[in-house]
This record gives structure tokens, C-alpha cells and sequence, in this order.
């Protein structure tokens, strides 16, 4: 998946499973497209990480 495929506001995955979260903003780090992603844990705690846009699949809500 690239950077073109996925923009701020998407629902995302991780391939290997966990919650879904939204995108936040994308860039190209070096080479590797990166995203940067918010969720809420168990207990309703705003979370966020970046992660490489080959990580992750789009969540069609």
C-alpha cells in the first residue's frame, strides 16, 4: 500500500490484528512512507504511533 492509497481521516489496520485507527497525517521518511495513527485503548485512552504504510490495510466503517 502507498501514501497515495491512504490520507488523513482513513480507518486503518495493523495486517498482524489490534484496533482500528485513523490516520493522522502520512509522509515519506527516507524512502519508507510512514503514518501516523490515532486509537483509544480498553480503557478509552487516546494512543498514538507511527507506523510503516506497509503495516497496515484500509478498514472500510
Amino acid at each position: 500500500m502507498s501514501a497515495e492509497e491512504l490520507k488523513q481521516g482513513d480507518t486503518v489496520g495493523l495486517k498482524s490484528g489490534g484496533p482500528v485507527m485513523t490516520i493522522r497525517w502520512t509522509q515519506n521518511e527516507n524512502g519508507e512512507v510512514e503514518a501516523c495513527c490515532d486509537w483509544f485503548d480498553k480503557s478509552q485512552k487516546q494512543e498514538t504511533a507511527v507506523f510503516p504504510v506497509s503495516s497496515l490495510r484500509k478498514i472500510n466503517l
